[in-house]
């Protein structure tokens, strides 16, 4: 098994980097070197961005045809 079929199985690179962004921001919130507020900012636009690529691509998916 080859890093790419871990991560086909694991929920795809957008979702992988969406957990990595959350672990780090989470480990400079423990470590102090981000507030609170920073934090929050920091997941809602993670999560954002994940969500607004996954109607992206549903949208060009629908458009021009699934690959």
């Amino acid at each position: 098994m080859n890093l790419g079929q871990v991560v086909a199985d694991s929920g795809g690179r957008r979702f992988c980097m969406t957990i990595g962004a959350g672990l780090i921001s989470t480990a400079l919130l423990i470590n102090a070197y981000i507030t609170e507020s920073a934090y929050v900012t920091l997941q809602l636009a993670t999560v954002g961005v994940y969500i607004a690529g996954n109607v992206v691509q549903k949208y060009t998916d629908k458009r021009y045809g699934e690959k």
